[in-house]
């Protein structure tokens, strides 16, 4: 559920029947901008998994604020399939990838958030949730310009209710790396790293290796 203009452009074709939804097919491309997001089923559950719901509320307990959300939507036989859902806003900037089953209400897909704001709170959150501690949970990456935490997930499931469990990072998964690098707007290879905290990280000193 969101508040904000909605634009949709795009062609739909379908067949008439008991199952319209399953012979959907086309194009659509989705556009809102400047709105607050009171809830989503899986970006709630991806933040709940590593301390950070609290974002979910925004800054004001109003909801998330987004600046704009958009996704092209292919339609075949009822399958909406997106590559390039893109959520942009002053507390974080999240990207989605898969497919949607409208007559069956299902998801299949992967997300990756990056939280905005690496404030102490934020980051003392992240790094006491449990399952970062036992996984490694998330890239954080330190650049000369700032630093950048994208965790992803994958989800599956009812549209209403879907599993979101922790993944690898994007590189690790064919072809996503990518894809969210260009929706979230990194550099090209920026999510390459290793999902190892800066304490984490391996020497870079020579081994001694006198006898």
């Amino acid at each position: 559920m969101a508040t904000g203009p909605l634009r949709a452009m795009g062609d739909i074709t379908a067949r008439g029947g008991t199952d319209l939804l399953s012979t959907l097919g086309g194009r659509v491309r989705f556009e809102t901008v400047k709105g607050l997001i009171h809830h989503t089923f899986a970006l709630k559950k991806a933040l709940m998994l590593v301390n950070l719901s609290f974002l979910h509320e925004g800054p004001r307990g109003e909801g998330l604020p987004y600046e704009k959300v958009t996704a092209t939507f292919d339609l075949q036989d009822g399958i909406a399939t997106t590559e390039d859902l893109d959520l942009d806003g002053p507390v974080l900037k999240a990207a989605a990838v898969g497919q949607l089953d409208l007559p069956y209400a299902t998801i299949d897909g992967h997300l990756a958030v990056q939280p905005l704001q690496l404030t102490d709170t934020v980051i003392k959150a992240v790094s006491s949730a449990p399952i970062i501690k036992h996984t490694g949970i998330g890239t954080l990456l330190f650049g000369e310009k700032k630093s950048v935490m994208v965790i992803s997930y994958r989800v599956s499931g009812p549209v209403t209710d879907p599993a979101v469990e922790k993944t690898a990072t994007p590189t690790a998964q064919k072809g996503l790396g990518g894809v969210f690098e260009r929706v979230l707007g990194l550099e090209r290879g920026a999510l390459a790293g290793d999902e190892q905290a800066p304490s984490e990280q391996p020497s870079t000193e020579n081994p001694d290796t006198s006898n």
